[in-house]
């Protein structure tokens, strides 16, 4: 992709995308799994459908709104693309929403085992920091 895309992407993402962090208790027996995810809206479909197509994802409809599209990448795909966004991202909040997502994927382990204590306390403090982010 050309940097002027993930420039253009990062705008987008500046005004009308989010990140989020979603706990899922049942994962582990033992312990919390966090699952990072990024959004974004728009009304334009066909951008909406050509993102799914090149990056993954799958798309919705705002509730009440059927002319807004909500396109949704999961946590396993992100990493490719965000470290690409990120340099472009101008608003404070979201650029350091960015990177708490980034180190939450960092923290993942290949094993299905239950994480060290340390481990499942900086999850923790990096979803807590996420949500201190989206109440500013």
């Amino acid at each position: 992709m050309p940097e002027s895309f993930y420039s253009y992407l990062a705008g987008l993402w500046d005004l009308s995308g989010c990140f989020a962090i979603a706990i899922d208790h049942r994962k582990y027996r033992h312990s919390i799994a966090y699952i990072a995810s990024l959004c974004l809206q728009t009304r334009d479909r066909e951008f909406i459908e050509w993102l799914q197509h090149t990056f993954g994802g799958h798309i919705s409809t705002r509730k009440g709104h059927p002319d807004w599209y909500i396109w949704v990448l999961p946590e396993k795909r992100l990493a490719t693309l965000l470290p690409s966004v990120l340099p472009y991202m101008q608003r404070q909040v979201r650029k350091k929403e960015a990177e708490l997502i980034l180190a939450l994927h960092g923290t993942k382990q290949s094993t299905r085992k239950p994480p060290s204590p340390e481990l499942a306390a900086l999850r923790e403090q990096i979803y807590q920091e996420l949500r201190r982010l989206h109440n500013l």
